[in-house]
């Protein structure tokens, strides 16, 4: 069964082989994240945003020292293979586009609602089933899931704490969805207490 794990790129070097369908949609994803994108294509895209550090030329395993993480996407398995026994001779994590599981670390279909994400995988058994669900949780889960997730941030801590547990999340959320922000912001601050604004 997989781990998901919440993994922040930001500033993070992260490097690209392989610039087709596949590895184009991790380079767009990678650079939302913040990461720093390095492509390495015989033929890349000239269209690539300006922030992707480029090198087009064929793949060489000293191309992953420094990574963080690898994006193995040339869609030839036996590149990619060279692609993963670099990245894993140094012990840098890395996913293949042309395996359903990633090859052991993989990207979930996401639904954004900033600064939530919420994360859908299936382990490789469909990726498809993946985005279905990620499509549904998206019509279900509104916009201002992620306003309410920085109020929650900004509650005035209590006795050394910000516990959560009393706050009515599908009130405040209600109130959120209506445009009441005052009405979420009293939900989640709860009574104020003695000498509280």
């Amino acid at each position: 069964m997989p781990l998901l794990l919440n993994v922040d790129v930001t500033g993070r070097h992260v490097l690209v082989v392989g610039c087709g369908p596949a590895g184009r949609e991790k380079v767009e994803r990678l650079l939302a994240a913040g990461a720093h994108v390095r492509v390495v294509d015989p033929q890349p895209p000239g269209d690539l945003d300006p922030a992707v550090e480029v090198a087009a030329r064929h793949f060489e395993p000293g191309d992953t020292a420094g990574a963080w993480l690898v994006v193995a996407a040339t869609g030839d398995p036996s590149i990619d293979d060279r692609v993963q026994a670099a990245a894993e001779a140094s012990t840098t994590w890395v996913t293949r586009a042309d395996r359903r599981d990633g090859g052991g670390v993989s990207f979930a279909a996401t639904v954004e609602r900033p600064p939530v994400v919420i994360g859908v995988t299936t382990g490789g058994a469909s990726p498809a089933l993946a985005r279905w669900l990620r499509d549904r949780i998206a019509r279900a889960v509104p916009e201002e899931v992620g306003a309410l997730a920085h109020l929650l941030a900004r509650r005035p801590r209590r006795d050394g704490r910000r516990g959560h547990q009393d706050v009515p999340f599908d009130d405040a959320l209600d109130a959120l969805v209506r445009g009441d922000d005052e009405a979420s912001r009293r939900l989640v601050n709860g009574p104020a207490r003695h000498g509280e604004p």
